[in-house]
């Protein structure tokens, strides 16, 4: 997954951001699927420059930026660097932020070769604050307010907090450090290299370290969930405590891409490209505080959860032009993936399991074109994806979900002149398999993604620009979209009868 908040102000060291729905090139990411984001940071200056920004909002939300770079030196290096702080009170009551982030880039420019260093990391300290409103409040029910409260079993100072806060801001976390703290440091190493004009090749090492935590204030938890003996205090047995406990990640991901490059500026363009990529990862649970601490030691684990995952691509990449006016493109991509995890067997028993999976991926695609500004399209291409992580160590294999597999089939119309350019693009995106949450409950008890065995996107994408003077474009563009499931069950349970 992808927070943006755990990368704060990265914007500001980004040059071009790419979105592009339905099944991936392969370039942009092996596991690209349903759609891929392709993020490209700052490009050279020649020349040095430096500059702060500072910005104030709504809710004392301020912002500091310093971007420095060097320019080319030598016509040979380059060094570019961003140091960034955000912090706001936010708007929701006890929504607080802190976040803090740098970027930092340098890089060797040559005739035939091109070696670049970056890297650059995000530390965040947000209260929490993602549970929703209750209707009642939001509406000043009074009587539904007390209805809440009773059916919920608020405590008093939880019922206070409900009663007395304001309608639009109410958060029903008090403890002060009910946060998420977590910070990703970045490192990547390019290596471009040009044999001659028509050959070169690209190689680059990356690694990430992720760690943190997200602290909370729990009530009336009982002790034997911890692993804690009950507590005999006089001629009273203990059973429950109120506690504060931290849930850790500590995560390592990293790996390698490559691709090897021929085009002869004519007909054909090819690439051969790959990427292994591996992560580990580490969950585990700590009790730093608790009412009635019974045997804890200082910082006793009560879960840890290790996981495992490799994932290795390789590539093939042609484009060719079989006439003057018409090109073929063709992309077939092979991808393995090997999990490791600690999952449910099929007696209900924890212990470490495997699993691997291996799909192929081909693409293709044609491209007319009439003039030099008008052109027509058509790519047909097959994505499947792995289920994720919880998807594994929530279930047994009996209730393991399938992959996913999507069909995309696009067609469109582009044209393009001096004062005018519109385009229509036609897609059918078709799922087997896909996974979602259906509110069912597996043989382990947790709600984990369910296949369905058809559905469906389909739409129509359009776009207007007019440029009636060089220096004025007025662009228009609309999406008419239909997402369907055509046959599932939706299971909801009855939870006073639980209760």
């Amino acid at each position: 997954g992808a927070y943006w908040v755990d990368l704060p102000d990265i914007a500001s060291s980004i040059d071009n951001i790419q979105v592009q729905r339905g099944v991936g090139t392969s370039t942009n990411g092996a596991g690209a699927f349903g759609g891929s984001l392709n993020i490209q940071t700052t490009k050279l200056s020649p020349k040095a420059y430096g500059e702060y920004n500072v910005s104030y909002g709504s809710f004392h939300t301020l912002k500091n930026t310093v971007n420095a770079g060097s320019g080319l030196i030598d016509e040979k290096f380059a060094v570019d660097a961003r140091l960034s702080k955000i912090s706001s009170d936010g708007f929701i009551d006890r929504g607080s932020s802190d976040l803090k982030s740098y970027y930092l880039s340098g890089g060797y420019y040559g005739k035939s070769n091109i070696v670049k260093f970056i890297t650059f990391s995000g530390l965040e300290e947000t209260f929490q604050a993602w549970n929703g409103i209750p209707e009642a409040r939001l509406k000043g029910d009074v009587k539904g307010i007390e209805d809440y409260i009773n059916r919920n079993y608020l405590d008093a100072e939880d019922a206070d907090n409900l009663r007395n806060s304001n309608s639009r801001t109410y958060n029903q976390f008090l403890y002060p450090n009910q946060v998420d703290h977590y910070q990703q440091d970045y490192y990547q190493l390019h290596y471009s290299h040009e044999f001659n004009s028509n050959w070169n090749s690209h190689l680059a090492l990356h690694y990430t370290k992720g760690r943190g935590y997200y602290e909370e204030y729990k009530k009336g938890e009982a002790l034997s969930k911890y692993g804690l003996n009950d507590v005999i205090l006089n001629s009273d047995t203990i059973t429950t405590t109120n506690l504060v406990r931290r849930r850790w990640l500590d995560n390592d991901f990293y790996g390698t891409i490559f691709s090897l490059n021929y085009n002869n500026h004519k007909k054909l363009s090819a690439l051969l490209g790959g990427a292994w990529n591996q992560y580990n990862g580490q969950h585990f649970g700590e009790v730093i505080w608790a009412q009635y601490a019974s045997n804890a030691a200082p910082h006793q684990r009560y879960y840890n959860d290790t996981a495992n995952k490799t994932d290795f691509t390789v590539f093939v990449k042609l484009n060719y032009l079989l006439f003057n006016k018409l090109n073929i493109f063709v992309d077939i991509q092979e991808r393995n993936i090997y999990y490791k995890f600690l999952g449910y067997n099929r007696f209900l028993e924890n212990v470490y399991q495997t699993a691997s999976l291996n799909f192929i991926n081909p693409k293709v695609g044609l491209n007319y074109a009439f003039r030099d500004y008008t052109n027509l399209y058509a790519s047909y291409s097959i994505g499947q994806k792995e289920p994720s992580r919880d998807d594994y160590t929530q279930s047994t294999p009996g209730s393991r979900p399938k992959p996913e597999m999507l069909q995309d089939l696009e067609a469109g119309f582009r044209h393009s002149a001096k004062m005018i350019s519109w385009s229509v693009n036609l897609y059918y995106m078709n799922y087997k398999d896909q996974l979602i949450v259906t509110g069912q409950v597996n043989d382990v008890g947790a709600y984990i993604h369910t296949n369905v065995p058809k559905s469906y996107r389909q739409g129509i994408e359009a776009e207007l620009g007019i440029q009636p003077f060089s220096r004025l474009t007025w662009n228009v563009n609309a999406t008419f979209s239909q997402s369907k499931i055509k046959n599932y069950k939706e299971f909801n349970y009855d939870t006073s009868v639980l209760l």
